[in-house]
């Protein structure tokens, strides 16, 4: 894992990886109703959370986005477990189906992870669903060292369990 400032500079030829600002609202909740996560009447319910989240101190949200255009590729936050010691929670991670399986996914978690790293953060957990359609995502979870330590039987609904991940930062 790279812990140096310099990586989150880092830039492909086609996608920078950056801190969310509010300008970035717009395009990721045209990504997430493109992505079928929220229906398109949702947009000013998503609007609302997700710019609370950009503009929360206390949520780390960075975005993929194209060096030349204004669309947003992907985003990742995360947040903290308030009752824990050091324990963050990863809430969403959205790539657009169009750029999916090209690395973005990793350089968002990646991100996360060193940011967290460098202010002595010690655990990042997720919840996932065991869905097939999720088959891809959670083995990117293992592929990049997260363990699954849970599963809650019908959490999401009857037949989709609740499967928690977990990765310690120091180990």
């Amino acid at each position: 894992m790279l812990g140096s400032k310099a990586w989150f500079e880092k830039m492909s030829s086609f996608t920078q990886i950056r801190e969310a600002t509010d300008q970035d609202l717009d395009g990721i909740v045209r990504l997430v109703i493109h992505e079928e996560m929220f229906a398109p009447d949702q947009a000013d319910m998503v609007t609302d959370v997700l710019g609370d989240k950009i503009f929360d101190e206390d949520v780390i949200f960075i975005v993929a986005a194209p060096s030349v255009q204004d669309e947003i590729l992907g985003f990742i936050f995360a947040e903290p477990r308030a009752t824990a010691d050091r324990v963050w929670e990863i809430v969403m991670l959205v790539v657009h189906s169009d750029h999916a399986h090209q690395g973005i996914e990793v350089e968002l978690l990646q991100r996360i992870e060193t940011e967290l790293t460098d202010i002595d953060q010690r655990l990042i957990v997720i919840d996932a669903s065991s869905n097939s359609e999720f088959d891809q995502i959670r083995a990117l979870y293992e592929s990049e060292g997260y363990d699954c330590e849970g599963r809650v039987r019908d959490y999401w609904e009857d037949g989709d369990d609740l499967l928690t991940y977990r990765k310690h930062l120091f180990q």
